[in-house]
């Protein structure tokens, strides 16, 4: 079902406004020589995102975007689970806030942050997927976020809520695809080990009919956890 706060939608969209307006203004350079209106319109988006960014985390996290721009995604998730269940619509909106505030950092010239800041975005959308949130534009999001950190390696914590998602979302092909690479990014571990035998035998367990849906029949399934198994060195 579709998001139902009319406080979030709102927010959500004054955030795609600006994060598009960000992205317009994202070569200009307020201060730059020859910067002129471009670099005035980059100063005056960049600083209404931030004013946009202040009010949201303290409206909907409770706390100042310094100290959210510090915590971990396992922190983050806490503080949208306080009552014992994760808040999907607060966990996609949280993601939201913090793409923006990615793109704000690049006209900062900070690569390390807005990565880190991406790196928990994809977390929460990821997470905010597998509790079903009611959007339409989940997996554009977490294709954008994924663009955006191409020269960056995922941790497996963020590969296992990808796999999540998908296994819920019934995208079965992709999730094997995933599964493969994590694989070919860090190696047979333990956790990675785990993680696919649960996946094969959850996709073991699913009709033949959801399987075709999911682009991933049952006859690839026992051929991909026999490749899985032979590539892990089992």
């Amino acid at each position: 079902m579709p998001i139902e706060d009319d406080l979030v939608q709102r927010t959500l969209a004054e955030l795609a406004v600006a994060l598009e307006r960000l992205n317009r203004f994202g070569d200009a350079r307020a201060g730059e020589p020859g910067a002129g209106a471009a670099g005035a319109g980059a100063a005056g988006t960049s600083a209404a995102a931030r004013a946009l960014l202040d009010r949201a985390y303290r409206r909907h996290l409770g706390t100042a975007s310094e100290v959210v721009r510090r915590l971990p995604s396992e922190e983050l998730l806490a503080i949208i689970s306080n009552t014992g269940r994760l808040d999907a619509e607060r966990a996609f909106l949280t993601a939201a806030l913090l793409e923006v505030d990615a793109a704000l950092g690049e006209a900062d010239l900070d690569p390390d942050r807005d990565a880190a800041l991406r790196l928990r975005a994809l977390d929460l959308y990821a997470e905010a997927g597998a509790a079903r949130v009611g959007v339409d534009d989940l997996g554009e999001r977490v294709r954008r976020v994924r663009a955006d950190l191409l020269d960056h390696v995922l941790p497996e914590a963020s590969y296992a809520r990808l796999l999540r998602w998908y296994l819920h979302a019934g995208r079965f092909a992709v999730a094997e695809d995933l599964l493969f690479e994590w694989l070919e990014e860090h190696g047979p571990s333990a956790t990675l080990r785990a993680a696919g035998e649960r996946l094969y035998d959850d996709l073991e367990a699913t009709s033949d009919e959801r399987l075709e849906a999911g682009e991933l029949p049952r006859d690839e399934v026992h051929e991909g956890r026999t490749l899985f198994r032979r590539s892990c060195g089992a």
